[in-house]
C-alpha cells in the first residue's frame, strides 16, 4: 500500500478550516437577519428614541420613523457584537444643511462636548469622556443623529 503525502493532510486540514469559517460566516449572518427582523417589527417609541440619543433636536427636524426603524435594527445588531451602547435616529430637514451643521456646533459646545472633525459640507462629530456623537446631513434635507457610548472609558 502507498503511502499519502503529507500534503494530502494538509489539504483536508485546510478545507476543513475554510467548512467551518463558512458555516460561522452564515450562522453570523442567520442571527444578524433575525435580529434585524426583530426590530424593524418593534413600533417607534419617539420619546424613548430622543431621550436615548440625549441630543438637542433642530428645531425644524421632524422624526423620520421608517428610517430610525432601519438604523437602529442595524445599530442593535453591530452593538450586540461589540462593547458599545448606541442610539441613532433620523429626521427630515426644513432648514439648509448649513444652517443645521452650525446649530448643532453651538449647541454640542454648549454641552460641553469637543469637535473632533468636521466635513463642513456633511458631518460633525463631536466627543465628551466617553460619548461620541454624530451629526450627518445630506443635500436631500435629511439628518442622522449618532451617539455611541463606549462603557468604562
Amino acid at each position: 500500500m502507498a503511502r499519502l503525502s503529507p500534503w494530502v493532510f494538509a489539504g483536508i486540514g485546510c478545507l476543513g478550516v475554510v467548512a467551518l469559517g463558512v458555516v460561522s460566516i452564515g450562522g453570523i449572518g442567520l442571527m444578524v437577519a433575525k435580529n434585524m427582523k426583530e426590530e424593524m417589527a418593534k413600533p417607534i417609541d419617539k420619546a424613548a428614541v430622543l431621550h436615548d440619543l440625549n441630543v438637542p433636536i433642530h428645531p425644524k427636524a421632524t422624526l423620520d420613523e421608517t428610517t430610525t426603524s432601519s438604523l437602529r435594527a442595524g445599530m442593535s445588531s453591530m452593538a450586540r457584537m461589540t462593547n458599545l451602547k448606541m442610539a441613532a435616529a433620523a429626521f427630515q430637514l426644513g432648514a439648509p444643511a448649513d444652517e443645521v451643521l452650525s446649530w448643532y456646533e453651538k449647541e454640542l459646545e454648549k454641552l460641553g462636548y469637543q469637535k473632533k472633525s468636521a466635513d463642513k459640507e456633511q458631518s460633525l462629530r463631536y466627543e465628551q469622556k466617553d460619548s461620541t456623537i454624530l451629526i450627518s446631513v445630506t443635500k436631500s434635507g435629511s439628518l442622522t443623529i449618532t451617539r455611541m457610548k463606549t462603557p468604562g472609558k
